[in-house]
């Protein structure tokens, strides 16, 4: 099979291995390696065991816990109409009327953001949702409570960088 007849067959692709071509279902890619190449499907990312970095799981659990304790405050504040906090976000600009739809936006990306094979999607959300609270405390001139969004998203992504080896893979720390 050649390089140029191979690279998409029907929903098949092809991993070279040796002089053996297996083939899987999906789309792949072709990386040289050392004059030969190797073919590999976009779901093939190599992914190790998570026996040798089992604390960085538990501790990428233990660190997510904060983002999602400062959002579920948050929404919780908004559902019940916490007369503080109705009255700070009169205050920043919005209308008490959008109370329910932003604490069920809160809900909905930390609901994504704990589940394993959605959490990329939901810390995406949360946090294009914690950059319109930066937005709207720069848009009032206050610079000190951008920093609770600013951390808690930054957080979030810690926390699901440390549990996530496929996102430790497409970022790798440079030493």
């Amino acid at each position: 099979m050649s390089v140029l007849n191979s690279t998409r067959m029907r929903g098949r692709s092809t991993k070279l291995v040796g002089n053996k071509a297996k083939y899987r279902r999906g789309f792949w890619h072709i990386i040289p390696a050392k004059g030969n190449y190797i073919y590999m499907t976009a779901v093939d990312v190599p992914v190790r065991e998570a026996g040798g970095k089992r604390w960085m799981l538990w501790a990428g659990r233990v660190v997510s816990l904060w983002p999602v304790f400062v959002v579920l405050s948050s929404a919780t504040w908004k559902l019940t109409r916490n007369p503080w906090y109705v009255k700070e976000f009169a205050r920043i600009g919005w209308q008490e009327g959008s109370l329910n739809l932003l604490a069920f936006l809160q809900l909905g990306c930390i609901a994504l953001y704990l589940i394993p094979p959605t959490a990329v999607l939901g810390a995406v959300l949360l946090t294009g949702y914690l950059g319109g609270a930066i937005a709207t405390y720069t848009r009032i001139g206050e610079p000190y409570p951008v920093l609770v969004p600013l951390s808690t998203s930054m957080i979030a992504w810690l926390g699901l960088y440390l549990r996530d080896e496929r996102l430790r893979a497409l970022l790798p720390w440079r030493r």
